[in-house]
């Protein structure tokens, strides 16, 4: 008896480590997320293991082999986003608490839906039982992409695609800091001031960061008060004369990115340059690009999901740009041109359209940087 008892302790505890070596062995295969092309300066901002959430002892082991992962993985790498999409989907109807399928789930979400919708979804995983570290892990990548775009948008001062980024993350993220400043300043920048003061008011009135943002508001309009003083001293020398083609009550001129030439409606109420799919597929087998995200994008016919890119080589005239952000229009939206050149390139500018002669005179705006 006892010798039975003995052999069946000893195959208990090795069957017990044999499964710990096999929990070990599928969660080293976890994927990692994969690079987020968010960036400030034009260069990629690689994602680190260290920073990245990783399975652990509080959910089970994944149900999906590594060959199976491995196809899925593959997928995700070839672009096949509408078939891996429908391949997890059932995976995960059948195994909804899977680990490795969330976290893919939660990458291919980032590639194909609006941002902050990525992030919505991402938060939700918090709601798992996962261990505390990877719970933290999570919270680190959500601040991540969240600062990352944030600064994004600042930086292209791309104001209303920071508005609606914002809008659902504060109402339905824990109280933040980051966001209500960061969504006062995108009210406050479209001159929204009380829709800026509506949002401040969860901040402490002797914040040191609210009255930091309202006096660099203020001195921003200032500024813009003395640049309509200056415009009425006009010399005309001191401008580039640029032609322009009149289509209907607009106006259409020739930006250049990199080979490609286009032709861009120009646009004062676009923050941000717009090209269509197929001259953005021109300029991607001509140059390497930065994709940034998919944003909701306010237009006439409603909210619109578009992507944006990061491009280089930019020409207008004489005028080049490095790098710019642009987004993404359906290739029928306007008919005869292929996009609208927006005041993420105009604001760079003093400028003015002399209708009688058909031309575009512009002039650095040293404040337009």
């Amino acid at each position: 008896m006892k010798l039975a008892l003995l052999l069946a302790l000893i195959v208990s505890v090795t069957a017990n480590i044999w499964l710990y070596r096999q929990w070990q062995r599928a969660f080293e295969r976890i994927p990692v997320s994969l690079e987020h092309s968010l960036t400030i300066s034009g260069e990629h901002a690689p994602e680190t293991e260290s920073n990245l959430p990783h399975s652990d002892t509080s959910v089970a082991v994944s149900a999906v082999n590594a060959s199976n992962m491995a196809a899925l993985k593959a997928m995700f790498d070839d672009g096949q986003y509408n078939a891996l999409r429908d391949e997890l989907q059932q995976r995960l109807r059948k195994h909804p608490d899977d680990i490795e399928l969330l976290l893919l789930e939660a990458e291919l979400m980032m590639k194909t839906e609006p941002l902050n919708e990525a992030l919505l979804h991402y938060s939700s995983l918090l709601n798992l039982p996962f261990s505390a570290e990877i719970k933290e892990r999570i919270k680190q990548r959500i601040s991540h992409l969240l600062q990352q775009t944030i600064a994004e948008l600042k930086t292209a001062q791309s104001w209303d695609l920071l508005a609606l980024f914002l809008e659902p993350l504060h109402q339905q993220l824990p109280p933040g800091k980051q966001i209500v400043l960061a969504l006062a300043e995108a009210y406050g920048q479209q001159r929204k001031f009380t829709l800026m003061e509506d949002t401040l008011a969860s901040l402490p009135a002797h914040d040191s960061h609210v009255f930091a943002l309202r006096q660099r508001l203020k001195t921003a309009a200032l500024a813009g008060s003395d640049e309509l003083v200056q415009a009425q001293d006009f010399d005309e020398s001191e401008y580039q004369t640029l032609p322009l083609r009149r289509k209907g009550d607009h106006y259409l001129i020739e930006v250049w990115f990199g080979t490609v030439a286009t032709t861009l409606l120009i646009d004062t109420g676009a923050t941000t340059t717009a090209l269509t799919h197929s001259v953005m597929n021109a300029i991607t087998r001509q140059q390497h690009t930065n994709r940034i995200g998919v944003f909701n994008l306010r237009t006439a016919a409603g909210l619109v999901e578009s992507e944006m890119n990061q491009v280089f080589d930019v020409l207008l005239g004489e005028y080049s740009f490095p790098e710019l952000n642009v987004m993404t229009l359906q290739n029928d939206v306007l008919a005869g041109a292929d996009g609208l050149l927006g005041m993420n390139v105009l604001r760079h500018f003093e400028f003015r359209i002399d209708q009688q002669r058909s031309v575009l005179l512009l002039k650095l705006n040293p404040r337009g940087s």
